[in-house]
């Protein structure tokens, strides 16, 4: 699971029980053995370089916001692990009037990444303040064919 950007780990029940309050006291110290050997797994993102392949995927977003401009770089996949990246930058963000998205170095895009900059351009007043630069190939045509406007800059 490693390879592909999850880490998995068991874990006790009992690390999430602080108190039993509705067992009889006589019962709690029985229940809290029986509840030390039942697990859960844990399914967690990593967020180091991820592993298709045998070849290593690597995501960078850098953002900033000057005068209510949110610019922003994506190198690499836009998906189901990276895109709650950029959500969260966004979300981070005040007082965004317009939204630029530099995309020249994007290498893939998933439904979460079209999800991801459907909820950024709806959250805007003015929907022409969108712009998507840099798309190119298989990527422009899927953003495109999601009602996305490229800017050809």
């Amino acid at each position: 699971m490693e390879k592909q950007g999850f880490i998995i780990k068991e874990k006790s029940v009992s690390k999430y029980l602080n108190e039993i309050k509705c067992a009889p006291e006589e019962k709690k110290e029985e229940l809290k053995k029986t509840y030390s050997k039942i697990n859960i797994w844990a399914l967690t993102v990593d967020k180091k370089d991820i592993i298709i392949n045998e070849e290593i995927i690597k995501f960078n977003l850098e953002s900033k916001l000057i005068d209510g401009i949110f610019n922003v770089n994506i190198e690499g996949r836009l998906d189901t692990l990276t895109a709650p990246d950029l959500l969260k930058k966004f979300i981070e963000k005040e007082d965004i009037k317009c939204i630029k998205i530099d995309i020249n170095k994007m290498t893939f895009i998933s439904s979460a990444g079209i999800r991801v900059l459907e909820i950024m351009m709806k959250e805007l007043e003015n929907k022409e303040m969108f712009e998507i630069i840099g798309a190119k190939g298989d990527i422009k045509d899927i953003l495109e064919k999601n009602g996305f406007k490229m800017n050809m800059k």
